[in-house]
């Protein structure tokens, strides 16, 4: 359990890092009039190569397999994008929520279903014979 909330403490504060940057690079590229999806999408990708150093290399402590464990998560990177993107463009054109508040909503809604897939799926330690705790990636 203490490591449970350890783990999931680090991904909060990783989270919490790679949604700073997405989110300022995301104010920026608003600031120089940069299309709303374009500035989303750039910014997203930015957040994206935080995020995912901080959680390969802090939160899950996973080894190896980086090939696999990027690709991996850039698949679950593009169907955020595109789930994102369509979230923004909803709330932002027909809902009238103001950009700003759009692009947090949507960051926090894609941050939580992101934990579920990073500890179960891409980072997920497997129990070897002898019970200690490996990660797909060391197979």
């Amino acid at each position: 359990m203490k490591r449970l909330n350890t783990k999931f403490i680090r991904f909060i504060i990783s989270g919490g890092s790679a949604a700073i940057v997405e989110y300022g690079l995301f104010l920026l590229l608003s600031a120089l009039y940069a299309p709303i999806l374009v500035a989303n999408t750039v910014s997203f990708l930015a957040g994206l190569v935080v995020s995912f150093t901080l959680n390969k290399v802090w939160v899950f402590s996973s080894k190896g397999a980086l090939k696999r464990q990027f690709i991996s998560y850039l698949l679950l990177a593009l169907v955020n994008i595109v789930i994102g993107n369509a979230l923004i463009w909803l709330f932002v054109e027909y809902w009238g929520v103001h950009a700003f508040v759009a692009k947090l909503l949507v960051m926090i809604v894609i941050a939580l279903w992101n934990y579920l897939f990073f500890s179960k799926l891409i980072f997920k330690p497997i129990s070897d014979v002898y019970g200690s705790s490996k990660h797909y990636d060391d197979l």
